[in-house]
């Protein structure tokens, strides 16, 4: 099959190339492993892949009216797979995705593989099924080193989702716009997050692991409510956030966080990789709770509610119907000073991006085993912060990176353990 020489961008493309601007538009899926992967057969599965998947093998074209992604005729080998740094300097470290393939690996001598993935090709979503790939591949070159993958050419676009709801619910759909417009703006004052603003050095990741078993204690301990492991972590984010913060009424209690639109989709799998994420807000006001089970009450009627109606289309359909009239580089221009804006009047709450479970059944080299795989979300620029929430097998992951010229890593590692103590137990 014929791949195309280029690819159109679609809204979720260039609304990541907008909002680039307040985060290092990177996820990396990070593996330990229990013995060696052969090398060679690793860059060969990478290689492959990028026609697999024929974005992956694209470079990232930027113009002021119609930006697209042209596939690269050559691929430097330096870029698709190192094996001269430690996990810590590649998750500080960039790429060029106008230069280079979306994608780039390290594999390390003490069998650990990490892939980063450029946000403007593949959401977290999207960054899982960019490993399952890569591991599908790998364990069919052992059985057939000639083996090329058919090219996908399945569709990126957000239409895949929205034609399910569109003409029919489009009214419904214009007032979920307006809704999420509202419930992003109001109040105007969010609780302070106490961050410096110097961007300096290289960003670090800090992660914090809590298992199966003390999610579970937890859960039994407010079962009479229901929650799901979401509703949980939200509730103890945001009680540890304002124990963390010392907050005292000052700015309203308020959360961001992500909704997966492949919930829309047959097998909750996208057409080809891709981004097919959106946000949802929260908003406790200046009422916390004394209890914990008065916060979770609050939190789960909430997301509860919002699940009943076009849960997550709405931000990213207002934003599609807001670019219509307007060339990119405008829309761009008037998106960045928004949200500049917001950031300036302290109006950018903290997020919280449940990235959900890595399929081990699917994350499989065949030999050797993963024996812990997790994602991080892209880190925020000072003074906005996310953190990511990963499950595989036994225990969840929370991660978050940060620049230690504005956030020192102990005030995020007393967060998280914030976090995990304020779980019922």
């Amino acid at each position: 099959m014929q791949i195309p020489r280029r690819f159109r961008t679609h809204t979720s493309d260039q609304g990541m190339d907008i909002l680039s601007k307040f985060f290092v538009p990177r996820i990396h899926l990070l593996m330990d492993l229990e013995g060696p992967l052969d090398p060679d057969r690793l860059f060969n599965a990478l290689r492959l892949s990028l026609d697999a998947e024929p974005i992956l093998g694209c470079r990232f074209v930027p113009r002021w009216i119609r930006p697209y992604w042209e596939r690269l005729e050559k691929v430097d080998p330096a870029h698709l797979l190192k094996t001269d740094q430690t996990v810590e300097e590649f998750l500080g470290a960039d790429f060029d995705e106008k230069r280079h393939p979306q994608i780039q690996a390290l594999l390390t001598p003490d069998n650990r593989l990490a892939l980063k993935v450029n946000h403007q090709a593949a959401d977290a979503g999207g960054t899982k099924e960019v490993g399952y790939l890569v591991s599908r591949i790998y364990r069919k070159l052992k059985d057939d080193p000639a083996y090329r993958p058919t090219p996908n050419l399945g569709s990126r676009s957000l239409k895949q989702v929205y034609r399910r709801f569109i003409p029919r619910r489009f009214f419904g759909l214009l007032g979920r716009v307006f809704r999420e417009l509202w419930g992003n703006l109001r109040p105007f004052t969010s609780m302070p997050w106490p961050s410096g603003l110097l961007k300096q050095g290289t960003p670090v990741y800090v992660f914090w692991h809590i298992e199966k078993k003390r999610l579970d204690s937890a859960r039994s301990q407010v079962a009479e409510l229901s929650p799901t492991l979401n509703d949980l972590m939200v509730t103890a984010f945001l009680r540890a956030l304002a124990s963390h913060t010392g907050w005292n009424n000052n700015g309203a209690l308020r959360l961001t966080g992500t909704v997966d639109l492949r919930r829309y989709l047959p097998e909750r799998r996208g057409a080809a990789i891709c981004n097919l994420s959106s946000f949802f807000f929260l908003n406790l006001e200046n009422d916390l709770g004394a209890r914990f089970t008065d916060t979770l009450a609050r939190v789960k009627k909430q997301i509860d509610r919002l699940k009943t109606d076009f849960f997550g289309l709405g931000f990213i359909f207002g934003g599609y119907l807001n670019s219509l009239p307007y060339p990119f580089f405008l829309s761009r221009l008037v998106v960045r000073k928004f949200f500049s804006r917001l950031q300036r009047k302290g109006n950018f709450p903290p997020a919280m991006t449940n990235m959900g479970i890595i399929d081990d059944r699917l994350l499989d080299f065949g030999s050797p085993r993963v024996s812990r795989a997790m994602l991080t979300t892209p880190v925020n620029q000072p003074p906005t912060m996310a953190c990511g929430l990963t499950g595989f097998r036994d225990s969840l992951t929370m991660s978050m990176g940060i620049y230690e010229s504005a956030l020192p890593r102990a005030k995020i590692e007393d967060l998280f353990n914030l976090i995990d103590n304020e779980l019922p137990s």
